[in-house]
């Protein structure tokens, strides 16, 4: 449930930005490094690796490929295999040749530079994908879910960006945030109705971002949405990162400027004011 923006390598022209769920606003969030060519540098990483926050635990990601954990560990979210807390990072088991995080409230996601996707932790609502809602304390392949670039996890959901520009989703849905066009939660990846030609996702508490490169950018309804929803981009530079907060989400652009919309309750979209926005609107 980390906020995690990335760039895109060069300025990749005329992004659109796609909602899921509650349009304009929004729930904690991820956006995970794709394994493609378009390499995007997340916020909080560095050259000595990744590390993301969930709720009560934390995961880093070496160089090396390795992941490592610490932090609560009541839902086996920190994948060591041990029923205990750790106050300082343990090895997540058998983990290599990791790309990219993602980490939920409880539940943790890992991509592999083969294109699967690994999930261990809380699965009350199916979000580890593996077709159960049993948790997991160990790392688990999520099955036949082959060829991602991409992962993000939000409160108790899940999202996978594949190679061909596809997102499949699946756990919670009870705010439609899966974008399959119902609110029944999903034990296995469903695929999000609709996308084609996605570049980055990002997953909030109960919505969900994709980003493609058609031009559009939000539509400015405020109402739930079950399956996408597309908003006309504003002029101006192109969009190349997003990212997803509790009620709000935020966009950055090729130029540096930064869009946000949602919730502004505790001043969050940085607009000079408390009023919730449902079209992206540039910060001051």
């Amino acid at each position: 449930m980390n906020r995690v923006s990335r760039r895109l390598t060069g300025a990749v022209r005329g992004l659109s930005l796609l909602c899921l769920c509650l349009t304009g606003l929004g729930g904690t969030a991820l956006a995970a490094r794709p394994l493609a060519k378009q390499a995007r540098l997340a916020e909080g990483g560095s050259r000595q690796g990744w590390v993301l926050a969930g709720r009560n635990h934390s995961l880093a990601l070496r160089p090396d490929g390795t992941v490592w954990a610490w932090g609560d560990n009541t839902h086996g979210q920190l994948g060591h295999g041990a029923p205990w807390d750790s106050p300082r990072p343990v090895r997540v088991w058998k983990l290599s040749s990791i790309g990219a995080l993602g980490v939920g409230e409880n539940h943790s996601l890992a991509l592999k530079a083969d294109g699967t996707v690994w999930t261990w932790g809380q699965n009350n609502q199916g979000q580890l994908g593996d077709g159960s809602v049993t948790t997991r304390p160990v790392p688990l392949v999520v099955p036949e879910l082959t060829n991602v670039v991409a992962i993000a996890a939000g409160f108790s959901h899940s999202l996978a960006l594949k190679a061909d520009g596809t997102v499949w989703a699946w756990g919670l849905n009870a705010a439609g945030q899966l974008g399959d066009g119902t609110n029944t939660r999903r034990l296995v990846p469903v695929q999000v109705q609709g996308l084609s030609g996605v570049v980055a996702i990002a997953a909030g508490n109960v919505h969900s971002l994709a980003l493609t490169a058609d031009g559009r950018l939000g539509n400015g309804a405020e109402a739930m949405s079950l399956v996408p929803v597309a908003w006309s981009a504003p002029t101006g530079s192109p969009v190349v990162s997003i990212s997803a907060g509790t009620d709000h989400s935020v966009a950055t652009r090729a130029d540096g400027s930064v869009l946000s919309w949602g919730s502004s309750a505790l001043g969050q979209l940085c607009q000079g004011g408390s009023a919730h926005r449902a079209p992206p609107a540039p910060i001051w």
